[in-house]
C-alpha cells in the first residue's frame, strides 16, 4: 500500500492539472490557423455566436454554433490596412472600426454594410468601438497630427450619426489600436494618451465632454475599468525586470503595484462579467487569472501551448468565454463558475528553439516591442530595412545569452517616414524576417 500512495497522488495531481487544461478548448472550426498573421480582435454574445477580426487576411469571421464553423462577413467591396476593433450586440448587429478611420456596420448579420463615419479631416485611424446596445456606442480614432485633439464620437441612433463629443487637446494618440483605453458606459470612461504632452491616462464621467488627469502608472500597455472605481493596467517594471498589474480602487487617484513572472506586452485585461472578482490578462506569451480582482495573479494553462499568444478576451456572462491568439480561438464553457486553475511554480520560462515574433503593437506609432527567442546563447543581429532592401538601422549586434528578448524600438529616433519596413534576426545558422507597419 505504501508503494501505492506516490501513484495515487500523481494521478490525483495529474487529474487536476487535465481539468485546468480542459477549460479553454480550441474553435477555429474551419479556419486555416496557419494563414494568420495575428489576431485584431473579438467580440461575442453568447456562447455560439462572436466576430473576429485578422490580419493579413483584413477580414471579418462571424461564428453561430460555437466555433465549428465560422464565415467571412467583411464587406467585398471594402479595401482596408486593417479592421481594428469590432463589437456586437447580437447576430445581425455589428460594427467596426478600420485602420483607415473609418466605422462601418451592419443590421442582417454581414449580408449588407455601410460606412457610418469616413472623415480624413478628423481621423485616419480608427483604434476604438464600443456598443452598449444597438443605439448607443462609443468609438475612438487618434488625431491628425500630435497637436490635434483625439477624435471621440458617440452615436444614440446605432450609428446612423457619430457626433463628435471631444474638444479637448490632451493626447491626440492611443499609442495603441483599443488596447489603452475603455468605457464602462457611455458616460464614463478612461483614456492613456500619447502625442503632445507627457502620456498621462484622463478619465471623463460626462461621455467624453470634459476629461480628468488622474495617476498614471510608470507603464502602460492595458487598461480595463469593470467601473468607475476599480481598474487594472498591466505594463512592465523594468527595474525588476518583470510584468506588474497595476490596481485601483478609488478611479484612478492610486494604484497599488504588483509583480508577475512573465513581462511579456500586455493584450487584454477582462472581467468576468457580472463578477469583478474574477479577472484574466493576457500578455502574449501568458494567460494569466486572478479571484481577487487582481491583488494576486496564477498561470492558466492551455493545452499544448507553451506561448498561445493572445490578443482578446471576451466573456459574454459568469459562464462563457472567448479567447482570440494568433495561431486560434478559444472557447471556456464554465456551468460551475470555477474556473480552475495550475499555480505557477517557477519564474524560468525556456524557449525551445529558435524564434521571431511578430512586433506589437503593428502598426505603431511611436514605439513597438520585438520579441525572439534563443535556444542557446549567440552572437544575434537585429537589424530594419526599408521595402527597398535598403538598412535603415541596427538594433542589437551582440552576444546574447539563451532565452527570450524583448526589444523595444522608439522608432522616432531613426527620423524615418511612416511605411512599411522589415526586421531581421540573425542568430547563428537562424534568419527570420518580419514586416511592420509604422504610422507616422
Amino acid at each position: 500500500m505504501k508503494k501505492l500512495i506516490p501513484w495515487l497522488i500523481f494521478f490525483f495531481f495529474l487529474a487536476l492539472s487535465a481539468k485546468s487544461f480542459s477549460q479553454w478548448i480550441p474553435a477555429a472550426g474551419n479556419l486555416d490557423t496557419k494563414q494568420w498573421g495575428f489576431g485584431w480582435a473579438i467580440d461575442a454574445v453568447d456562447s455560439n455566436c462572436a466576430v473576429i477580426s485578422l490580419s493579413p487576411e483584413k477580414q471579418i469571421y462571424k461564428t453561430l454554433n460555437g466555433g465549428k464553423f465560422w464565415e467571412a462577413i467583411a464587406p467585398s467591396d471594402f479595401s482596408t490596412d486593417g479592421i481594428i476593433d469590432v463589437s456586437m450586440t447580437d447576430s445581425l448587429n455589428i460594427w467596426f472600426g478600420s485602420a483607415e478611420g473609418k466605422i462601418c456596420g451592419t443590421s442582417d448579420g454581414g449580408k449588407n454594410w455601410e460606412i457610418q463615419f469616413d472623415d480624413t479631416s478628423k481621423t485616419n485611424f480608427m483604434n476604438y468601438i464600443k456598443m452598449f446596445d444597438s443605439q448607443n456606442g462609443i468609438a475612438m480614432g487618434d488625431g491628425k497630427t500630435a497637436t490635434d485633439a483625439a477624435l471621440f464620437l458617440k452615436t444614440t441612433d446605432g450609428g446612423k450619426n457619430w457626433n463628435s463629443v471631444n474638444d479637448s487637446v490632451f493626447g491626440a494618440y492611443s499609442g495603441d489600436t483599443w488596447r489603452r483605453l475603455d468605457f464602462v458606459s457611455s458616460n464614463v470612461g478612461y483614456f492613456y494618451t500619447s502625442g503632445l504632452n507627457t502620456a498621462s491616462i484622463y478619465k471623463n464621467t460626462d461621455g467624453c465632454k470634459t476629461w480628468k488627469k488622474v495617476q498614471t502608472p510608470p507603464s502602460v500597455h492595458v487598461l480595463n475599468f469593470y467601473d468607475e472605481n476599480l481598474g487594472l493596467i498591466y505594463g512592465v517594471n523594468y527595474q525588476f525586470g518583470k510584468g506588474t498589474v497595476y490596481r485601483t480602487t478609488n478611479g484612478g487617484d492610486s494604484w497599488d503595484a504588483i509583480l508577475i513572472p512573465d513581462k511579456g506586452w500586455g493584450n487584454d485585461i477582462e472581467f468576468l462579467k457580472n463578477d469583478p472578482s474574477k479577472v484574466w490578462l493576457s500578455n502574449y506569451n501568458m494567460l494569466y487569472f486572478s479571484n481577487d480582482s487582481g491583488k494576486t495573479w496564477t498561470q492558466q494553462f492551455i493545452a499544448n501551448e507553451s506561448n498561445i499568444k493572445g490578443r482578446d478576451l471576451v466573456f459574454t456572462d459568469n459562464s462563457v468565454g472567448w479567447f482570440l491568439c494568433d495561431s486560434m480561438v478559444y472557447r471556456n464553457l464554465q456551468s460551475d463558475h470555477t474556473y480552475p486553475i495550475v499555480k505557477v511554480e517557477s519564474e524560468n520560462f525556456s524557449p525551445v528553439g529558435f524564434s521571431l515574433e511578430q512586433n506589437y503593437p503593428n502598426p505603431f506609432n511611436p514605439s513597438t516591442v520585438i520579441s525572439y527567442q534563443l535556444a542557446i546563447g549567440s552572437f544575434v543581429t537585429l537589424k530594419i530595412y526599408d521595402v527597398l532592401g535598403n538598412k535603415v538601422a541596427t538594433l542589437v549586434n551582440e552576444e546574447q545569452q539563451a532565452g527570450t528578448h524583448n526589444y523595444e524600438l522608439e522608432m522616432r529616433n531613426y527620423e524615418l517616414s511612416g511605411g512599411v519596413y522589415y526586421y531581421t534576426l540573425k542568430a547563428g545558422n537562424f534568419v527570420q524576417t518580419k514586416g511592420m507597419i509604422y504610422l507616422k
